[in-house]
């Protein structure tokens, strides 16, 4: 389909028209604190409403920063009260959103599949964050524990992320709406 280049504060995106919506190449990552999420398979840990106990995250950058926690269990998921900003900590320099996922049944169809939640810096809980989905997948397959392409469903719909690993771009493809028109005087 019809391609399109976007300058954004992450960088400069690649925007493809596809058949079910649109792809983007989403452009570099990388791990806020290397050695230790590598070393310790975490480098921070976070403590949110409705859960018990704090869990350990992994924080990355996709052009801005997020914090991903793995959760056992989607009631784990569900009962999360996100309207309250999660404590990260340590707290990356920017500060971070926090993405809370959980795997879904497999349907034996080769792709992976998350259900995830999440709390955007200064927002609260937002419905979709593209961003935030494509670093739980880049967590996931890093750490062994997802396939190269990954269903991210989110509250507000779902993703697809697809990465091969170190050095290839991560890849997120799904559908857009328009659910808004308006006129800005400048």
């Amino acid at each position: 389909g019809a391609m399109l280049r976007i300058g954004t504060r992450g960088g400069l995106k690649t925007v493809a028209a596809t058949p079910d919506g649109f792809a983007v190449d989403m452009g570099p990552w990388g791990f806020i604190d290397g050695d230790r999420a590598r070393e310790r398979g975490s480098d921070a840990v976070v403590t949110a409403q409705g859960l018990k106990v704090p869990r350990p995250g992994v924080s990355i950058t996709m052009g801005n920063p997020h914090t991903v926690v793995a959760l056992a269990e989607g009631e784990k998921l569900d009962h999360l009260q996100l309207w309250t900003q999660p404590e990260v900590s340590p707290t990356p320099p920017d500060g971070t959103n926090v993405e809370f996922v959980v795997p879904a049944d497999d349907e034996g169809d080769g792709i992976g599949r998350l259900r995830m939640r999440v709390h955007e810096r200064g927002v609260g809980e937002t419905l979709a964050c593209g961003t935030g989905a494509c670093a739980a997948v880049v967590i996931g397959i890093s750490q062994g524990k997802l396939k190269e392409r990954v269903t991210v469903t989110l509250p507000g719909g779902k993703l697809t992320i697809a990465w091969k690993g170190p050095g290839q771009p991560v890849y997120m493809t799904g559908p857009a709406e328009h659910v808004f028109d308006g006129q800005i005087e400048l």
